[in-house]
Protein backbone atom coordinates (compact mmCIF):
# COMPACT_ATOMS: atom_id res chain seq x y z
CA UNK A 1 0.00 0.00 0.00
CA UNK A 2 1.08 3.04 -0.77
CA UNK A 3 0.48 6.57 0.25
CA UNK A 4 1.61 9.89 -0.26
CA UNK A 5 2.55 12.82 2.34
CA UNK A 6 1.06 16.45 1.44
CA UNK A 7 1.35 19.31 3.57
CA UNK A 8 -0.57 21.69 1.03
CA UNK A 9 -3.93 22.77 0.48
CA UNK A 10 -6.53 20.62 -0.19
CA UNK A 11 -8.49 21.61 -3.44
CA UNK A 12 -11.89 20.18 -5.16
CA UNK A 13 -9.25 18.87 -7.58
CA UNK A 14 -6.66 17.49 -5.83
CA UNK A 15 -9.62 15.42 -4.42
CA UNK A 16 -10.79 14.35 -7.63
CA UNK A 17 -7.30 13.47 -8.94
CA UNK A 18 -6.81 11.46 -6.42
CA UNK A 19 -9.84 9.32 -7.67
CA UNK A 20 -9.53 6.79 -9.81
CA UNK A 21 -10.80 6.64 -13.69
CA UNK A 22 -14.09 4.87 -13.45
CA UNK A 23 -13.97 3.88 -9.38
CA UNK A 24 -17.76 3.20 -9.48
CA UNK A 25 -17.72 0.52 -11.92
CA UNK A 26 -15.03 -1.26 -9.63
CA UNK A 27 -17.71 -2.64 -7.15
CA UNK A 28 -20.99 -3.20 -6.77
CA UNK A 29 -21.75 -0.03 -3.85
CA UNK A 30 -22.93 3.59 -4.47
CA UNK A 31 -23.11 4.93 -8.27
CA UNK A 32 -20.54 7.45 -7.40
CA UNK A 33 -17.03 7.06 -6.19
CA UNK A 34 -16.23 7.32 -2.26
CA UNK A 35 -13.69 9.56 -0.36
CA UNK A 36 -13.01 8.84 3.31
CA UNK A 37 -12.29 11.62 5.80
CA UNK A 38 -10.23 10.40 8.30
CA UNK A 39 -7.99 11.06 11.60
CA UNK A 40 -7.81 11.55 14.79
CA UNK A 41 -10.06 14.17 16.72
CA UNK A 42 -9.70 18.05 16.18
CA UNK A 43 -7.56 17.35 13.02
CA UNK A 44 -9.34 19.39 10.78
CA UNK A 45 -11.07 16.91 8.77
CA UNK A 46 -14.89 18.89 8.95
CA UNK A 47 -12.76 22.30 8.68
CA UNK A 48 -11.40 20.87 5.54
CA UNK A 49 -14.50 20.01 4.04
CA UNK A 50 -16.30 22.75 4.97
CA UNK A 51 -13.18 25.20 3.46
CA UNK A 52 -12.80 23.39 -0.06
CA UNK A 53 -16.63 22.16 -0.93
CA UNK A 54 -18.78 24.67 1.18
CA UNK A 55 -16.69 27.53 0.71
CA UNK A 56 -16.59 28.63 4.46
CA UNK A 57 -14.05 30.79 5.46
CA UNK A 58 -11.36 28.85 7.22
CA UNK A 59 -11.62 31.38 10.51
CA UNK A 60 -15.35 30.44 10.64
CA UNK A 61 -14.56 26.79 11.24
CA UNK A 62 -12.57 27.58 14.52
CA UNK A 63 -16.48 27.89 15.68
CA UNK A 64 -17.57 24.13 14.28
CA UNK A 65 -18.89 22.05 16.75
CA UNK A 66 -16.87 18.46 16.64
CA UNK A 67 -18.32 15.53 14.45
CA UNK A 68 -20.09 13.03 16.82
CA UNK A 69 -21.22 10.71 13.99
CA UNK A 70 -20.54 9.86 10.22
CA UNK A 71 -21.26 12.31 7.96
CA UNK A 72 -21.95 11.64 4.64
CA UNK A 73 -21.78 14.43 1.85
CA UNK A 74 -22.60 14.57 -2.01
CA UNK A 75 -19.90 16.76 -3.91
CA UNK A 76 -21.72 17.33 -7.54
CA UNK A 77 -19.23 20.73 -7.95
CA UNK A 78 -19.96 19.22 -12.42
CA UNK A 79 -21.34 16.82 -14.06
CA UNK A 80 -17.43 15.65 -13.92
CA UNK A 81 -17.10 15.89 -10.49
CA UNK A 82 -19.10 13.59 -8.77
CA UNK A 83 -18.39 11.52 -5.53
CA UNK A 84 -19.72 11.11 -1.92
CA UNK A 85 -17.35 12.53 1.20
CA UNK A 86 -17.59 10.23 4.35
CA UNK A 87 -16.32 12.47 7.17
CA UNK A 88 -15.56 10.29 10.35
CA UNK A 89 -15.53 11.35 13.54
CA UNK A 90 -11.92 11.00 15.38
CA UNK A 91 -13.18 9.22 18.48
CA UNK A 92 -13.96 6.43 16.05
CA UNK A 93 -11.67 3.27 15.71
CA UNK A 94 -11.89 2.74 11.62
CA UNK A 95 -10.93 -0.39 12.17
CA UNK A 96 -13.37 -2.26 14.23
CA UNK A 97 -16.71 -4.27 13.41
CA UNK A 98 -18.52 -1.08 14.46
CA UNK A 99 -16.96 0.63 11.47
CA UNK A 100 -18.52 -2.50 9.48
CA UNK A 101 -14.97 -2.50 7.67
CA UNK A 102 -16.22 -4.54 4.31
CA UNK A 103 -18.90 -2.03 3.66
CA UNK A 104 -16.88 0.90 4.29
CA UNK A 105 -13.54 0.25 2.81
CA UNK A 106 -14.69 -2.21 -0.04
CA UNK A 107 -16.83 0.44 -2.31
CA UNK A 108 -14.48 3.37 -1.45
CA UNK A 109 -12.29 4.93 -3.56
CA UNK A 110 -10.14 6.91 -1.54
CA UNK A 111 -8.85 7.57 1.90
CA UNK A 112 -7.33 10.35 3.28
CA UNK A 113 -5.82 10.61 6.49
CA UNK A 114 -5.74 14.24 7.92
CA UNK A 115 -2.67 14.92 10.60
CA UNK A 116 -2.66 17.55 12.84
CA UNK A 117 1.09 19.35 12.62
CA UNK A 118 0.56 20.79 15.74
CA UNK A 119 -0.27 17.80 17.74
CA UNK A 120 1.63 14.95 18.65
CA UNK A 121 1.67 12.75 15.69
CA UNK A 122 2.68 9.06 17.68
CA UNK A 123 -1.39 8.09 17.87
CA UNK A 124 -2.53 9.33 14.65
CA UNK A 125 0.09 7.26 12.93
CA UNK A 126 -0.60 3.97 14.87
CA UNK A 127 -4.58 4.49 13.81
CA UNK A 128 -3.28 5.17 10.28
CA UNK A 129 -1.21 2.08 9.97
CA UNK A 130 -4.24 -0.10 11.32
CA UNK A 131 -6.60 1.47 9.09
CA UNK A 132 -4.31 1.47 5.76
CA UNK A 133 -3.53 -2.75 7.38
CA UNK A 134 -7.34 -3.16 7.05
CA UNK A 135 -8.60 -0.91 4.03
CA UNK A 136 -5.82 -2.32 2.02
CA UNK A 137 -7.02 -6.06 2.92
CA UNK A 138 -10.51 -5.55 2.11
CA UNK A 139 -9.79 -3.07 -1.04
CA UNK A 140 -6.55 -3.15 -2.56
CA UNK A 141 -7.30 -0.75 -5.51
CA UNK A 142 -8.06 2.00 -2.81
CA UNK A 143 -5.94 5.35 -2.89
CA UNK A 144 -3.87 6.36 0.18
CA UNK A 145 -3.61 10.06 0.96
CA UNK A 146 -1.98 11.52 3.90
CA UNK A 147 -2.83 15.00 4.60
CA UNK A 148 -0.79 17.06 7.16
CA UNK A 149 -2.80 19.91 8.20
CA UNK A 150 -2.51 23.19 10.42
CA UNK A 151 1.10 23.92 9.18
CA UNK A 152 0.34 27.92 8.17
CA UNK A 153 2.23 29.01 11.58
CA UNK A 154 5.68 26.75 10.50
CA UNK A 155 8.70 28.03 7.95
CA UNK A 156 9.02 26.49 5.09
CA UNK A 157 12.31 24.47 6.75
CA UNK A 158 9.26 22.92 9.77
CA UNK A 159 7.06 21.98 7.13
CA UNK A 160 9.23 20.10 5.44
CA UNK A 161 11.00 18.47 8.72
CA UNK A 162 6.92 17.24 9.79
CA UNK A 163 6.75 15.96 5.91
CA UNK A 164 9.86 13.70 6.76
CA UNK A 165 9.24 12.57 9.67
CA UNK A 166 6.19 11.36 8.87
CA UNK A 167 6.90 10.12 5.90
CA UNK A 168 10.01 8.30 7.74
CA UNK A 169 7.49 6.63 9.93
CA UNK A 170 5.01 5.16 7.29
CA UNK A 171 8.19 3.69 5.27
CA UNK A 172 9.33 1.98 8.29
CA UNK A 173 6.21 0.40 9.78
CA UNK A 174 4.79 -0.24 6.33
Amino acid sequence: ASSRIASRSVTTRAVANALPPMASARHDGPSTPRVLLMGARRAGKSSIQKVVFHKMSPHETLFLEPTNKLVKNDIANSSFVQFEVWDFPGHVDTTSAAVKPELTFGGCSALVWVIDAQDDHAEALARLQATIGTAYRINPSIVFEVLVHKVDSFSEDQRIECQRELQAHLSEEL
